[in-house]
């Protein structure tokens, strides 16, 4: 019975998905906090990412709990011991804001794990196992490039300053997934101490059934590059590596004595598109910087008035109500002359002009909801 206890507080209190709660719910407050310090008003008022984390992530957990089970992926308890202790680190890096995408480091994780258990000799390194854990990598690969694919992924502008003393705006974006997903213990330990637990019976082997906190997702800072256009690369670079993880996991079942190998090829595989958006951050050529040409929008908030003059991050407003801007100041005393309508002369990011016009809040000129670098 002390054995059951053990297994039903595992299955309960995993630390792994309250770690993971706590950090990601740590996460979106200090991105509000952050952005009202920064710009005096947050982009994204309410924590939006989170319903994200929850809904689609129960979905993407559903999804890959079929492809799981059609593929019969087995965890040994050992292995889920050391996921629980090492999806800290994962966490750390989350709440320090490196570039990562959840899904390689889990990976990652599971090659350390299984290789630690083999150099132990524990008889755990089975041809199942690899592909579990290639497949589980393809899975998270897949979802992550959902999320880069989306639309209305939060994207938080960061400020810093340059070496020429001008301010420069990079852009974070972030969300993770949280994905319970069903998997195969072999065995039975748990249904031997609890009859009640559900448990399976398959080529006279019974399993165990377990929900492991699977968390996908990524922490992405674009620099010298569009953020519409460096998610849609990243997205694209993650669908291709989850479909190569999946051939591994194929490749790795028909192929035995090759399975370790096949199980470093897919961390390699994992990581290839970081290290493409990290060369893609080195060479880009576009920058988001102050302008003595008018005023550069940093960001715009979702459903006011320049979201509806079709303003986008990177453009220059050159005028305002026919009267020229050059910073915060001059850009709000030109709102102010006209009380309820505001017409814009934007440049747009290709060069090009055009005109914005909207009508604005009565003495609001600061709900017009277009973000401009702070001023120093």
């Amino acid at each position: 019975m002390a054995n059951g206890g053990i297994y039903l507080a595992m299955m309960v209190l995993q630390p792994a998905l309250w770690l993971g709660i706590a950090a990601v719910y740590f996460w979106a407050i200090r991105r509000v906090h952050t952005e009202r310090r920064t710009f005096r008003i947050a982009i994204q008022n309410r924590i939006v990412e989170i319903k994200t984390f929850w809904l689609s992530g129960l979905v993407g957990g559903l999804l890959t709990s079929v492809m799981m089970m059609l593929a019969g992926a087995t965890l040994p308890v050992s292995w889920l011991v050391g996921y629980q202790v090492l999806i800290p680190v994962v966490f750390l890096f989350v709440l320090q804001g490196v570039n990562f995408v959840a899904g390689e480091m889990l990976l990652s994780a599971g090659l350390f794990i299984v290789s630690a258990l083999h150099l132990l000799s524990v008889p755990v390194l089975n041809v199942r196992l690899v592909s579990t854990v290639l497949l589980m990598g393809g899975c998270m690969a897949f979802m992550a490039a959902w999320g880069f694919l989306r639309s209305h992924v939060v994207i938080t502008p960061q400020i810093e300053t340059s070496r020429r003393g001008r301010q420069v705006a990079n852009y974070r974006a972030s969300q993770f997934f949280l994905m319970p997903t069903l998997f195969l213990i072999p065995g039975g330990p748990i249904h031997a101490a609890f009859s009640w637990w559900p448990a399976l019976t398959l080529g006279g082997q019974q399993y165990d059934l377990w929900l492991v906190p699977l968390f996908a997702g990524f922490s992405y800072l674009m620099k010298q590059q569009l953020p519409k256009t460096g998610l849609q690369k990243a997205g694209r670079a993650y669908l291709a590596a989850g479909l190569l993880l999946i051939v591994a996991a194929i490749a790795a079942f028909f192929w035995a004595s090759a399975a370790l190998w096949l199980l470093g090829l897919g961390v390699i595989i994992a990581f290839w598109p970081t290290f493409r958006m990290i060369r893609n951050n080195q060479t880009g050529a576009v920058f988001f910087t102050q302008t003595n040409a008018g005023v550069r929008v940093v960001a715009v908030v979702p459903g006011t008035p320049a979201e509806k003059m079709g303003l986008e991050s990177g453009d220059v407003i050159v005028s305002c109500n026919q009267e020229p801007v050059h910073d915060e100041d001059s850009f709000y005393q030109a709102i102010e002359k006209s009380a309820t309508f505001c017409k814009l002369r934007v440049q747009t990011m290709n060069g090009e002009y055009k005109l914005a016009e909207s009508a604005v809040f009565t003495d609001s000129p600061h709900e017009l909801g277009v973000i401009l670098f702070p001023e120093r």
